[in-house]
């Protein structure tokens, strides 16, 4: 169920073609960012309570289930959202969505989701499938958003100081 309600928040919310249609749709984007930001946050800190409580050397069952947990939630979920958030914050097809400064916190909650996902990546270990996933995931869209947004920033002083 996760999945899928992240997924529909970010096809109905997230889309860049749907972002511009009116200001109705604008501002739902912005505040789906925030929902999806406290969503992830918290499936990952309820599953790492559960993982740390289960205290002893032994994992138990309980501690096993929510490393399961985590690993298809980093995996699946988590890499999909990253992915839909890139496609944001570089405005892919859509320059217009760059002038809206909605970019910037689109790459506001990737940072967060991006930094939550750490402290899980660090308690659970990950299968090797489901790590490579999830850091191509993360390696992937931050580098798409660095790519699309310096050289914009760059460029804009540059023309500042040829100017002068």
């Amino acid at each position: 169920l996760e999945a899928f309600f992240v997924s529909q928040i970010c096809s109905l919310f997230l889309d860049a073609q749907h972002v511009l249609v009116d200001a109705n749709k604008f501002a739902l984007a912005a505040r789906s960012l925030c929902l999806v930001v406290l969503f992830c946050r918290r499936v990952i800190l309820e599953k790492l309570f559960q993982l740390v409580s289960t205290g002893g050397s032994s994992p138990s069952m309980k501690g096993a289930d929510a490393c399961r947990h985590l690993e298809a939630f980093l995996q699946s979920v988590v890499s999909q959202l990253l992915e839909a958030l890139s496609d944001l914050a570089t405005s892919k097809g859509h320059p217009e969505l760059r002038q809206t400064g909605l970019w910037k916190l689109v790459v506001e909650a990737l940072v967060y989701i991006v930094e939550d996902s750490l402290a899980a990546v660090e308690r659970c270990s990950l299968s090797s499938e489901a790590s490579g996933k999830f850091w191509k995931a993360v390696m992937t869209s931050l580098t798409q958003v660095v790519s699309e947004v310096l050289p914009s920033e760059r460029s804009s002083e540059n023309d500042i100081v040829d100017s002068k």
